[in-house]
């Protein structure tokens, strides 16, 4: 169902949702010590979360800003993106979320992701492999003109992304984003696979 989408339309697929609000960084500014170190084990990396989804549906970051697949290592547990369905009161301060969620059955783990200069993801691969995909991942680029502030490689194609506007990215082949400021803010959502889904996806596609 997920590969299909992708095969008939392409891994960059723009979506017809309400753009992400234009003052983003005035409408999280209430959040302003809300943002944690994205994958607080890397440090070194200038990236920072701020959760529109969680486990409990509070701001702490853990452990949806973490390594899901390490924090189960570590504590024996078997948590997805889809258990991460808590809307934080980051989601209710937008209505561009809240159109664009209410749209779906339901939403995955789901965050704002605030780079520092040389900020990055190292080139990577989402999801397990070993199993059917259970979610996909829609994003926007709320702040940063592409060209000049953020590149986003896939295979190593340069993605040319509108700023603010939705997108459904094939993000099971290989990518990786690079900041050259420090003002760049992405938004990430997981979405479960489903019919329903799947089907919202299609009915919102903004294609020709």
């Amino acid at each position: 169902m997920l590969s299909q989408l992708f095969s008939l339309y392409g891994d960059v697929i723009p979506l017809k949702f309400t753009p992400i609000e234009e003052n983003i960084s005035e409408l999280l500014s209430p959040f302003e010590n809300d943002w944690k170190h994205y994958n607080p084990k890397k440090p070194d990396i200038k990236r920072y979360g701020l959760s529109i989804t969680s486990l409990d549906g509070l701001l702490t970051g853990l452990p949806d800003l973490d390594s899901i697949k390490e924090y189960n290592a570590i504590h024996g547990l078997r948590l997805g993106e889809e258990s991460f369905d808590k809307k934080t009161i980051v989601h209710e301060s937008s209505k561009s979320l809240i159109n664009l969620t209410s749209s779906f059955e339901n939403v995955g783990r789901s965050h704002f992701i605030k780079f520092g200069i040389g900020g990055f993801f190292p080139y990577h691969r989402d999801g397990n492999f070993r199993l059917p995909a259970k979610s996909f991942r829609v994003f926007s680029l709320a702040q940063g003109h592409n060209k000049a502030d953020f590149i986003w490689l896939m295979e190593n194609k340069r993605l040319e992304i509108i700023e603010r506007k939705w997108y459904v990215i094939n993000t099971f082949k290989e990518h990786c984003v690079f900041s050259f400021t420090d003002k760049t803010i992405i938004t990430v959502l997981n979405i479960p696979v489903s019919t329903g889904n799947i089907n919202s996806i299609i009915d919102n596609m903004d294609i020709s």
